[in-house]
């Protein structure tokens, strides 16, 4: 496996939503047995869970699985992946602190351009 720079590795597939590979629990089950490395994008696993095609089961495993190079953060209504900004009731939000301690890169994906430069500093404060 390639590796980046920190020791990550350089090929990481993103768990998606509904309608795209790794967009259903059974899929990433599957990833997860074969040892792929991923970067779990917490919107995408809530618009899973609230859809029907991932299990809490499936989050427990994922969320402890030991080859995730990446974490991404955002909120959604669990329909669409809209990048809205975070707020503490965030799905994943304490995870993804959790995992941005510990040093997994992270990355805030909410719609940053759109908002105030408070906002901003508010988005990059509820990681801390």
């Amino acid at each position: 496996m390639d590796r980046g720079n920190a020791g990550t590795p350089a090929r990481l597939l993103e768990t998606m939503y509904p309608g795209y590979v790794l967009g259903s629990g059974e899929e990433l089950e599957a990833a997860m047995q074969l040892g792929v490395h991923l970067a779990v994008d917490v919107s995408h696993v809530f618009i899973q869970l609230t859809q029907g095609t991932m299990t809490d089961a499936t989050w427990r495993r994922l969320s402890a699985y030991e080859h995730i190079g990446e974490v991404h953060v955002s909120a959604n209504q669990g329909r669409h992946d809209t990048h809205m900004p975070m707020t503490r009731s965030t799905f994943g939000l304490d995870w993804a602190r959790e995992r941005f301690a510990a040093g997994t890169p992270t990355v805030v994906e909410c719609y940053m351009h759109r908002l105030s430069p408070q906002a901003r500093r508010d988005q990059v404060g509820l990681m801390q």
